[in-house]
């Protein structure tokens, strides 16, 4: 009985946290998953995969363009969108970041009447 009582006190005080507040460098989506960018405006997300690899509902894509010159061997961030009617919060994806480059302070999603609405394109190369 005494496991219980701790267990229900946990979860009260986990309820009763208060939420820390944005990040400044943060571009907020509508469903709480946020793509982190430096300073000088480039995206903190180095394309490499392992988000979409986590995600229950595989409602993350990332497309990345290789670099033309060899010295600049790495994957660069083409696009990177969510599927918000799909993203069910998990965080799975901002646990296994390597870079850091995603988090969850923005507010939930709310309801959307399509399919398009529901998409939200945090990074596209095409648009700037």
């Amino acid at each position: 009985m005494l496991g219980v009582g701790r267990g229900l006190w946990a979860t009260v005080a986990h309820i009763l946290e208060k939420a820390p507040p944005p990040r400044p460098d943060a571009h907020t989506a509508p469903g709480g998953v946020n793509l982190r960018f430096a300073a000088d405006g480039t995206p903190l997300c180095v394309a490499c995969g392992l988000c979409t690899v986590v995600c229950p509902p595989r409602c993350l894509t990332v497309d990345k363009a290789l670099a033309s010159s060899l010295a600049a061997a790495a994957p660069i961030l083409q696009r990177f969108e969510i599927d918000e009617m799909r993203c069910i919060s998990c965080a799975r994806c901002v646990q296994v970041c390597p870079e850091n480059a995603l988090d969850m302070t923005g507010p939930l999603a709310t309801a959307e009447t399509t399919r398009q609405q529901g998409i939200t394109r945090l990074f596209d190369v095409s648009n700037e």
